[in-house]
């Protein structure tokens, strides 16, 4: 879930939760008002089989258990919206804030290199397109190296869609892993979709599906021959997912069947 959904989610639960509290507290203090359809009853009052008395003592159950669901669902909404609050304002935090150098760290440990900027990355994988259709391109906690022959690169890329009032800022982390040279770039969608559709019989084999769904890798393409699979940013926090994350993707590289490396190139 990424930062903004959490926060609109989680201010959607606290004003539903206060709005339930509030609710709630009406029921409790209260005074209970028998009514018959739409007018209020008075003493010696009868409404259908119900008298005056027993329609205050309705009344009053009613108001009790009212009270009891919305106290209830207020306080779980109210809950849970702090938790997410709390949750996507640390996310923002760790991922928008100063590089805390885990990254760093975990380039040491692997034996790769890390750059806190590098503005190279896209003239590095010129095919990729990845400044295509987007302005103010930044790329950092840029994380280059070799995983079992394979070349890579793992960084975050922020870049903005739009002008004006309009612009959108959004910001990812970007997997490339260099292939051997591939007979066409295409796509996967869902794990299940491959743009453009006439190569779908050819790429998604069974072994690649199943792949996909085993690493949980369900959207990604090959274009210039390279591997490219983005998600939400990864924040230093969980720096530990990115080597996890290669090896799914190395897996995925691994089940290509044979068929896009050998073929003829295919425009």
């Amino acid at each position: 879930m990424s930062v903004f959904v959490s926060r609109v989610a989680a201010w959607i639960a606290l004003v539903g939760g206060t709005v339930a509290l509030f609710w709630g507290l009406l029921s409790v203090f209260g005074t209970p008002t028998p009514r018959c359809g739409g007018w209020r009853m008075q003493a010696g009052d009868v409404c259908g089989a119900r008298g005056y008395e027993e329609q205050l003592a309705y009344e009053a159950t009613r108001m009790q258990v009212e009270a009891v669901v919305a106290l209830g669902g207020g306080l779980l909404l109210t809950l849970a919206g702090l938790l997410l609050l709390a949750r996507a304002t640390r996310t923002f935090a760790d991922d928008a804030g100063p590089d805390t150098g885990r990254r760093k760290l975990l380039a040491q440990r692997e034996g790769w290199r890390y750059r806190a900027v590098d503005p190279d990355v896209a003239a590095r994988y010129p095919n990729v397109g990845l400044s295509r259709n987007a302005a103010d391109n930044d790329y950092s906690r840029v994380l280059s190296g070799d995983l079992d022959g394979v070349p890579f690169d793992v960084f975050n890329h922020a870049y903005t869609f739009g002008v004006g009032v309009g612009a959108i800022r959004h910001e990812e982390t970007v997997f490339l892993l260099r292939l051997p040279p591939c007979a066409a770039s295409f796509s996967v969608e869902d794990a299940g979709r491959v743009m453009p559709a006439e190569l779908g019989p050819l790429v998604l084999t069974d072994e690649l599906r199943r792949a996909c769904v085993r690493t949980r890798v369900r959207d990604w393409a090959v274009v210039g021959s390279t591997l490219v699979y983005a998600e939400a940013v990864i924040p230093d926090s969980r720096v530990a997912r990115i080597p996890a994350r290669l090896a799914d993707l190395r897996v995925v590289a691994d089940a290509m069947p044979s068929i896009v490396f050998s073929a003829p190139h295919i425009d």
